[in-house]
């Protein structure tokens, strides 16, 4: 009997959108394909007797290091025979219309999921941004619905360090635009201009950052963790176990309970199930605790349930990689095991999170990882172990 079903696609923000974005952006059908597969990723959430579900197999070499490493959970995927998943409790990555339609083509217990709408809503910057300013909280953007209020809202601070201007819907970079000089905005002013669109933009200062960090909350709104992020300017770059200092000069802060009331209002708005909230620490000591929410399960949150099982610290990260030939993910693992960087069970190293996206943009790609233990894996020898494969990882891979 199976008891919980984890799935879904990781760009819930792109299947809530319901008109065109509206920032300029180039059309990238390699990384939409790799996003597409990093769905493998939920492993990390299943405990024994759930099951994963994802739209291609998991490749062989790549379940068996899985398991070597200590994880054991059912995989399905689209081809087989599904019926076994009937009325196994669903937990999507989030709730989207295509989850709520898989929910009920397979028979999944999905009665505990919110709206679609209500999680939309409480997803969008819109929502958070607004209930910061309810909350009276430092780091409140302006909203602008036509091109003459971005000039007028971003040209405002463009003397203070520039702003960044974030689509409602961005995620992890995609959707937002630095803009430090004037002739930066006139280009984007124009562009809405031209395009002639109705939109919703947010407009704020472009803060000085010391540190940046997440709270994670369960379906019940209470807090399950924290985690540091690291991020590569405005895209998500790594995340890692939050150390307890952290946690005692937020207890300090107060932070908790402004968590507490973001829980509330969650709640309050109908939304019931995890969230993720991003914060931050400025280079002048203070705070802005809530920078915004991410109403659906997230990087941090799988990289929480990952420490939590292998019972050690760990560090996430998704670092791009430029593929000179087609390579399989055996040959992957075989190189890092010869590396001594590869994780297995009780023992600290590299867990390989998925691999479907090590080649999901042809020679384009992505290396999900956990890097699990108290010792940091050399970035020297995990790019020695992978250059004989004609793998290049890191900032180069990504031009």
């Amino acid at each position: 009997m199976i008891g919980r079903v984890h799935f879904g696609a990781l760009d819930a923000e792109a299947r809530w959108r319901e008109g065109p974005a509206p920032l300029p952006a180039v059309p990238d059908s390699a990384a939409e394909r790799i996003v597409a597969v990093m769905e493998e990723m939920l492993f990390a959430l299943c405990a024994p007797g759930d099951a994963l579900l994802t739209a291609r197999p998991l490749l062989a070499a790549h379940r068996q290091h899985l398991e070597d490493a200590g994880w054991r959970f059912q995989a399905f995927s689209a081809d087989d025979e599904l019926h076994p998943l009937r009325g196994a409790r669903a937990e999507p990555y989030a709730v989207t219309a295509e989850v709520l339609e898989t929910c009920r083509r397979l028979e999944l217990e999905a009665a505990h999921l919110p709206p679609v709408e209500v999680a939309r809503e409480v997803g969008s910057k819109l929502f958070s941004n607004a209930l910061a300013a309810s909350l009276g909280l430092p780091g409140v953007a302006k909203v602008t619905r036509d091109a003459a209020g971005l000039a007028s809202e971003a040209g405002a601070l463009l003397g203070h360090g520039g702003c960044v201007v974030k689509d409602p819907l961005g995620v992890s970079g995609r959707g937002s635009m630095v803009i430090r000089e004037e002739p930066e905005l006139r280009r984007l002013v124009a562009w809405l201009q031209r395009r002639a669109e109705p939109f919703e933009l947010l407009v704020q200062p472009l803060f000085r950052r010391a540190e940046d960090f997440s709270c994670h909350l369960d379906t019940d709104g209470e807090v399950v963790g924290l985690q540091v992020m690291e991020n590569d300017g405005l895209r998500f770059g790594a995340v890692r176990s939050a150390p307890l200092a952290l946690r005692e000069s937020l207890e300090r802060a107060n932070y908790f309970e402004v968590m507490a009331q973001v829980s509330g209002a969650l709640r309050q708005r109908g939304y019931r199930g995890p969230a993720c909230v991003d914060s931050m620490r400025l280079a002048d000591g203070s705070l802005v605790p809530l920078l915004e929410i991410n109403a659906r399960r997230s990087m941090g949150l799988i990289n929480l349930a990952i420490a939590a099982r292998a019972g050690m610290p760990s560090r996430l990260s998704t670092r791009p990689v430029r593929l000179e030939r087609e390579v399989g993910v055996e040959q992957v693992l075989e190189a890092l095991d010869r590396a001594g960087v590869l994780a297995r069970r009780g023992r600290g190293g590299l867990l390989l999170l998925s691999g479907r996206a090590l080649a999901g943009g042809g020679t384009r790609g992505r290396l999900c990882v956990a890097a699990l233990g108290e010792a940091a894996v050399p970035e020297g020898a995990v790019a020695g172990a992978l250059a004989p494969l004609g793998i290049a990882s890191g900032r180069a891979a990504d031009a």
